[in-house]
């Protein structure tokens, strides 16, 4: 039990120190594959879990390394929602977005509890592999096409925000 309290620690605590800097690097190196990147490294960190050998002190490094890698793809993630859903709809879709992770919380720590009963390390290897399984998705040409555009169109209104304004000021 106790090593367990001390992994949560230690992922909790580089979320706390890095997620400013991950907001950063989402907004100047783009959201989309930031987030990529964070879910696939979180998959590949999962899969470490399941490791049979892994004992204490490897999961307080694999803990810090799941927190900074999640730091990285949720500030990229929350950035990129905030990105393509249009200004009136974003109070609906963060709402439902917060209800779905919980309803995901609750159907994964069943599935996992049900797992644990076969192999201690089943629940993080069937994680690790649905999220590598999601980053392969998301790779799909129509999916990644559809994130970036709505990326550039962020920009372009950012751009036409900062050139009327620019303009009111010089009148």
């Amino acid at each position: 039990m106790k090593r367990w309290v001390c992994s949560y620690t230690t992922f909790a605590l580089p979320i706390i120190f890095t997620a400013p800097l991950s907001g950063r690097l989402s907004d100047r190196y783009g959201r989309y594959w930031l987030f990529l990147s964070g879910l696939f490294l979180t998959g590949v960190i999962f899969c470490l879990y399941s490791l049979p050998s892994v004992t204490a002190w490897p999961i307080i490094f694999i803990s810090i390394a799941e927190g900074i890698v999640t730091s990285i793809a949720r500030s990229s993630l929350d950035g990129l929602l905030a990105d393509i859903i249009p200004q009136d709809a974003r109070g609906k879709v963060q709402a439902n977005y917060s209800a779905a992770g919980l309803i995901g919380n609750l159907i994964g720590a069943t599935a996992a509890g049900l797992l644990y009963g076969y192999s201690t390390g089943l629940p993080f290897l069937v994680e690790g592999l649905m999220l590598l399984g999601a980053s392969l998705v998301l790779l799909l040409p129509g999916i990644a096409r559809m994130f970036l555009a709505a990326r550039q169109n962020v920009q372009a209104e950012h751009i036409e925000a900062e050139l009327i304004e620019e303009s009111a000021v010089e009148r």
